[in-house]
């Protein structure tokens, strides 16, 4: 048995370590932004003090100082380990009536509005198993890999109807476009647009068969729980919307095109374009109601539905709706050049390895 002398020091040097890493920028370049060991211990000393009103996190499983923070996976996709913890979901009725006051005088889309009016009353959320996320948005080389090694066709191609493609600086949706012509320059760091829900689950089952580990879509609750890492406001990166155009690609900022991932700045998991860039597609059915004022464990939608959520917000929409709390919603055959979606990738802690 050690001496307390000894358990003393090793407590000692694990707290020197824990707050050397929450020192950390995430400014700057991406391989910057994430670091190569300790990601996830550094985050929550620094959830814990920068907001202690946003996620508690859960206890750390055995095993979780062997698991990396980042990883690299056979496709060269990079994904982020995610804690498992509790957080509060959705916005405030004050919120939620102002933002959809505020719809009402844009006099924008009715989709637009039925979203605020869904997101309260807040709730608090409990995710059990920690996962990894992608870094990015799935992009255009990514999904590359996929169709030339399966010879998939998406929707698009399919059914004849096309998708949306930008000729003489103009956005137009007719047969032909798909998510390989856009009418954009050929850039394979774009997030890919112009895909279905069905399209980027295939894509999910695919690299799942590829490297024998469960790739899927996030979760609605998942999906909130790491694009808010740790926070309570409005955004990610604070209460201030005048900071919006250095952390999300919106209409106001992105010039009328889309752009590579990565651009901007991350949130506190080391996330990049969480909101804006394109709206994501969760795995869960969309319910129009109002959220369960009461602690969910895991939750992972309807049992059933006629659309799926998506989240986020997209880099042609009004900058109005680049919150975290933002919901909407799809057919599972929709796609249009406002649409892609991220990966999640799970973790089996049982056993100490992924899947």
């Amino acid at each position: 048995m050690k001496s307390p002398w000894v358990m003393l020091f090793s407590i000692g040097l694990l707290l020197v370590v824990l707050i050397t890493d929450a020192g950390q920028s995430h400014g700057g370049s991406p391989d910057k932004q994430i670091p190569s060991s300790g990601g996830v211990q550094g985050w929550v000393v620094r959830n814990r003090k920068t907001h202690p009103e946003g996620s508690r996190l859960l206890p750390l499983p055995r095993g979780e100082l062997d698991s990396p923070p980042t990883l690299t996976n056979s496709i060269g996709m990079r994904l982020r380990l995610i804690p498992a913890g509790e957080f509060t979901m959705g916005s405030s009725k004050e919120e939620a009536e102002r933002m959809a006051e505020r719809i009402r005088q844009k006099k924008h889309d009715p989709w637009y509005l039925v979203g605020p009016l869904s997101e309260w009353p807040q709730r608090r959320v409990k995710i059990t198993q920690r996962f990894y996320l992608g870094v990015y948005e799935v992009t255009v080389g990514e999904f590359r890999k996929f169709v030339e090694a399966t010879d998939y066709h998406t929707d698009a191609e399919k059914d004849g109807e096309g998708a949306d493609g930008r000729s003489n600086g103009k956005w137009e949706t007719k047969p032909g476009y798909s998510w390989k012509n856009t009418g954009l320059d050929p850039n394979d760091q774009l997030p890919v647009m112009n895909v279905t829900w069905n399209d980027a689950v295939a894509f999910c089952q695919w690299l799942s068969g590829k490297e024998g580990q469960n790739y899927r879509l996030p979760t609605e609750a998942e999906w909130e729980y790491a694009c808010r890492a740790g926070t309570a406001t409005p955004f990610y990166w604070g209460s201030d919307e005048s900071q919006r155009d250095q952390y999300a690609w919106s209409g106001a900022n992105s010039g009328g095109v889309l752009h590579p991932v990565g651009q901007l700045k991350a949130n506190g998991f080391g996330l990049y374009d969480m909101i804006g860039s394109v709206y994501e597609y969760c795995s869960d059915w969309y319910a129009p109601t109002a959220y369960v004022a009461a602690l969910m464990v895991d939750p992972a939608g309807p049992a059933s539905g006629t659309e799926i959520v998506v989240r986020s917000a997209s880099w042609s929409t009004d900058s109005i709706h680049c919150r975290s709390a933002f919901r909407g919603s799809a057919p599972k055959t929709h796609r249009n050049r406002r649409d892609g979606f991220r990966v999640l990738r799970a973790v089996h802690d049982a056993g100490r390895r992924h899947q």
